[in-house]
């Protein structure tokens, strides 16, 4: 396995930029990389075209279903595939 994936609940800031006043309830994609360190992974996702932003928590890559629209998910696939792969 090069991954583990789980889909678990969060909380999403919003507003006010760096001082969120609200959270939303959201679901994210907590990816754990086995094959190379998560900031690698990260950076390898930010440097894929297009890029994809995610962030890192305790290890794992996120991704925030509340950010992501229905088309893009063929695009984050491919990235991460692409990531993988290298």
């Amino acid at each position: 396995d090069i991954a583990q994936f789980t889909v678990k609940p969060s909380l999403s800031e919003i507003g006010g930029g760096s001082l969120a006043t609200e959270s939303l309830e959201s679901r994210v994609v907590a990816i754990r990389p086995r094959t190379m360190h998560v900031d690698e992974l990260a950076r390898r996702m930010r440097l894929n075209r297009p890029p994809v932003f995610g962030r890192v928590e305790r290890g794992e890559y996120v991704l925030d279903f509340r950010t992501i629209r229905r088309d893009e998910i063929p695009i984050i696939a491919s990235a991460l595939l692409s990531a993988f792969d290298r």
